[in-house]
C-alpha cells in the first residue's frame, strides 16, 4: 500500500492519470523496491522549496548546510 506522500507524488508525475501513476509505481517496484520504499521518506515540500529558489540561492543554501555539517563533524571529534 503506497503512502499518501507517494500517491501525491506519482499523481503529480503522471499529470493526475491514475493508470499512469499505477504503472509507474509497479515499474519502480519491479526494478528497485528499495527505491520505492525510500520514496516514502522524501519530503516533497522540501523539494518544492528548493525548486522555488534560483540556482544561486540553492547554492547558498547548500553551502550553508555544508558549513553546519562541518561544524557538527568538528564538534563530534572534540570530545
Amino acid at each position: 500500500m503506497p503512502s499518501e506522500r507517494r500517491k501525491i507524488y506519482t499523481a503529480e508525475v503522471s499529470n493526475d492519470d491514475p493508470s499512469r501513476a499505477a504503472e509507474l509505481e509497479r515499474s519502480l517496484a519491479e526494478r528497485d523496491p528499495e527505491l520505492l520504499a525510500a520514496a516514502d521518506e522524501v519530503d516533497v515540500t522540501l523539494l518544492r522549496w528548493s525548486l522555488s529558489l534560483s540556482p544561486l540561492e540553492r547554492l547558498r543554501a547548500c553551502t550553508k548546510a555544508t558549513r553546519a555539517l562541518e561544524r557538527l563533524r568538528y564538534a563530534s571529534t572534540q570530545r
